[in-house]
């Protein structure tokens, strides 16, 4: 008997340590100390993906589930992150590059899930992808100036309740160390969206206005997330967001704002590879992905 499971309500509160709470890279626990990292240069991108395989066959059997794969790339210092995976039934894909003059970031997920009908029973899939950016700016002008930064996200999602979307920033300030409770936040901007059974586009956009000094530091983080779980609703999934999140400065002179990392172009993109991240930073991601919706 095949058993459906019924999609559990996604509450549109987030708490923001999702953003950077689990902030890449348990390295810096070792390379940083206790110290603040304001003096010392703080970015770099990531990407990493998860599939996952679920049999379901009837109320009273064993149900296996099966690690199709789970890959990461990137770290502290690197321009360029990026993950691939498919096997026809689970697919994911991540990736996350500092583009133009400003480093801003370029970051792409995609994830999907199909159901494969056994006799009797199903084989049901999930996947999930993320993409994250952090950059370090330093303030060259000479006078205190208003600057507001926008990111926007489009791509198309279906499926259950559980296939999501989500994505945003934060601006933190001179001090910001991913090892603390209290950060110092200068903005945030966060949304997401859910599937409802149909086939939509998708849209989020956000923006951040905050005030610099001369000789400040601040920080950038941005996170990109796509999951699905055809177990919601019984439901094959898609939640691609693989062509953006994007972000622009819509006021004040980015010419002013110096960036930590080198941009590089989108060509430079590096193939997949399946070296896995090292640190708590990714044991953080895998603990929040379990809070928010557990297999």
């Amino acid at each position: 008997m095949f058993l459906g499971i019924s999609g559990k309500r996604i509450g549109a509160r987030r708490n923001r340590r999702w953003l950077f709470g689990s902030v890449m890279f348990g390295l810096l626990g070792s390379t940083m100390g206790t110290t603040s990292l304001w003096g010392d240069t703080f970015w770099g991108a990531t990407a990493s993906g998860r599939a996952r395989q679920f049999e379901i066959v009837c109320s009273t059997c064993p149900n296996p589930v099966t690690e199709l794969s789970s890959l990461s790339d990137g770290g502290f210092g690197e321009n360029t992150a990026a993950v691939e995976f498919s096997n026809g039934n689970a697919t994911y894909d991540a990736k996350a590059i500092f583009t133009g003059p400003n480093s801003l970031p370029h970051l792409g997920v995609l994830a999907s899930g199909d159901i494969a009908v056994l006799s009797p029973g199903a084989l049901l899939y999930s996947a999930g992808a993320t993409a994250r950016a952090t950059e370090q700016y330093e303030y060259v002008g000479s006078a205190p100036t208003e600057y507001t930064l926008e990111y926007n996200i489009n791509g198309a999602i279906s499926g259950g309740i559980l296939a999501e979307i989500a994505g945003g920033f934060a601006v933190f300030g001179s001090g910001f160390n991913p090892n603390q409770e209290v950060q110092p936040e200068l903005g945030f901007t966060f949304d997401h969206i859910n599937g409802d059974g149909t086939e939509k586009p998708v849209h989020l956009t956000g923006s951040v206005t905050f005030t610099v000094n001369p000789g400040d530091t601040i920080f950038v983080q941005s996170t990109l997330d796509a999951f699905v779980d055809s177990r919601s609703q019984q439901l094959a999934a898609v939640a691609d967001a693989s062509h953006t999140l994007d972000m622009s400065f819509t006021e004040g002179d980015a010419s002013l704002l110096i960036p930590a990392a080198t941009a590089a172009p989108i060509s430079d993109v590096p193939e997949p590879v399946t070296t896995t991240l090292l640190g708590i930073g990714l044991a953080g991601v895998g603990v929040v992905l379990r809070r928010r919706r557990p297999l």
